[in-house]
């Protein structure tokens, strides 16, 4: 008797360890997404901080650029852009692209 009960026993706990074994599965698949992820989260982040970077060199070089066009402009003309703008203006407007 005692041995058919041990049989019976095992044989039943067979299903729980293959539910076991599916789910352990699962959270392998789940936890590799994560990673996954995480991965992608990190390369756009590093993306976005070149694109940023490129942003503030474009800015400083353009501010450059309209600083020189302005110097030359006085140099052409003989007087200084900003006495031909009004009060308020800037001179960077005058070359102002956006």
């Amino acid at each position: 008797m005692k041995k058919k009960s041990l049989t019976q026993s095992s044989s039943a706990s067979l299903p729980d360890q293959a539910k076991k074994r599916v789910k352990s599965a699962d959270d392998s698949d789940q936890e590799a997404e994560l990673i996954q992820d995480t991965h992608d989260l990190h390369q756009a982040d590093t993306q976005i901080q070149t694109l940023l970077t490129q942003q503030n060199e474009m800015k400083s070089s353009f501010q450059s650029i309209s600083s020189t066009m302005t110097k030359i402009f006085e140099m052409l003309t003989g007087t200084s852009a900003s006495s031909s703008l009004g009060k308020d203006d800037k001179v960077a407007d005058v070359f102002d692209l956006a």
